[in-house]
């Protein structure tokens, strides 16, 4: 047989294994809870009052930012295919 066959069914098993048990895998670790409670932070203190300090607006801009060229990448990768 081929190398790439049997390397290309190996790709394929990891990647349909990642897809069904994955996410149950990462969620049981230590890092992804740690990570969780710092998004739920970050979260509650961007939506708490005061609303408008100068940390908020800068995080609410840098998150509009982010957002804005993300979804134009994804439109602009989109269109090309």
């Amino acid at each position: 047989m081929n190398w790439e066959i049997i390397f290309g069914f190996t790709i394929l098993g990891i990647l349909i294994f990642m897809k069904q048990f994955g996410i149950d895998l990462l969620e049981k670790t230590k890092g992804w809870k740690r990570n969780q409670a710092k998004g739920d932070e970050r979260w509650k203190w961007a939506t708490t009052p005061p609303y408008f300090t100068f940390q908020k607006i800068v995080y609410w801009i840098i998150v509009v930012i982010v957002l804005t060229v993300t979804l134009y990448l994804g439109l602009q990768l989109e269109m090309m295919m």
